[in-house]
């Protein structure tokens, strides 16, 4: 079968139909059971269910000729640069909060939204404790990975220069989060991934920046450094030094995927 190639407008359009597709089946599942709107495992299941269904869909279409793990990126790459994607997911932390603060400021989230994640992430038993971590840390990060910097960054690399794809990839992810007051921080963490995805050619870096990135927020909320009403605030100095940390560890990914051959082999791959 014949590769079609994925547009822009396209991406944009696959990227909305995840996204209604997500926010339908969370609905129904809420109409039939009121307590899943509250429900961790719910929400992962919804999750997990959507972007996997969307991902291999668009590999029909897109990619029917190539294996998956080669259409989503899933190679090895330098280590270092994993390493680096590690590191990236705790000093982003400051960045994307100092971002958020200042739209916070202006545009406050709601208390019955602040109310309902606080009931989403509350654990009540230690199951609860481990499904959250669960769901936040591992099955969120992994299946939207697999579906922007995979299926969809994949899949536009092909048509236009990775640069351009990894910005449009960029754009998806941030719009399947439907509140608009994250967008601004998230960003700046999808920017991120979409260096480490062009840099490394390689799903795993990005894929370990996510789930540091995940837990290391869900873990400040169970030991009470931060809550859900009161998020992770930061004095200027500290800003500065996770600015610069964060713009460090970049140039780093940069240098490290310029010296690799395994770094420049995996990037071959994803436009070949």
């Amino acid at each position: 079968m014949q590769e079609r190639p994925l547009t822009y407008p396209l991406a944009l359009l696959w990227t909305l139909l995840a996204t209604v597709m997500l926010v339908t089946l969370m609905q129904v599942t809420v109409l039939f059971r009121p307590a899943a709107a509250t429900d961790i495992v719910n929400l992962g299941a919804v999750e997990a269910l959507t972007f996997l269904g969307c991902t291999f869909a668009l590999l029909r279409r897109y990619a029917p000729g190539r294996p998956a793990r080669a259409a989503l990126g899933l190679r090895t790459t330098h280590p270092r640069l994993v390493v680096l994607g590690l590191a990236l997911g705790l000093s982003l932390q400051i960045p994307a909060g100092s971002v958020r603060d200042f739209v916070e400021r202006h545009a406050p989230t709601p208390d019955d939204v602040l109310l309902g994640r606080a009931a989403l992430l509350t654990p009540d038993t230690t199951w609860e404790l481990v499904a959250i971590l669960i769901v936040t840390a591992c099955v969120a990060p992994l299946v939207e990975e697999l579906w922007s910097r995979g299926a969809v960054y994949g899949a536009l690399c092909r048509s236009y220069p990775v640069g351009g794809a990894a910005g449009m990839t960029a754009i998806c992810f941030v719009m399947v989060h439907v509140d608009w007051r994250n967008w601004p921080s998230l960003l700046i963490v999808a920017a991120t991934l979409a260096h480490l995805r062009t840099a490394s050619g390689s799903l795993l870096p990005g894929l370990g920046l996510h789930v540091v990135f995940n837990a290391s927020t869900i873990l400040a909320l169970f030991t009470g450094v931060s809550s859900v009403t009161r998020p992770l605030s930061f004095s200027l100095p500290v800003t500065i030094a996770g600015w610069t940390v964060t713009a460090v560890l970049v140039l780093l990914v940069q240098r490290v995927a310029k010296a690799s051959p395994e770094a420049a082999a995996a990037r071959a791959e994803d436009i070949a």
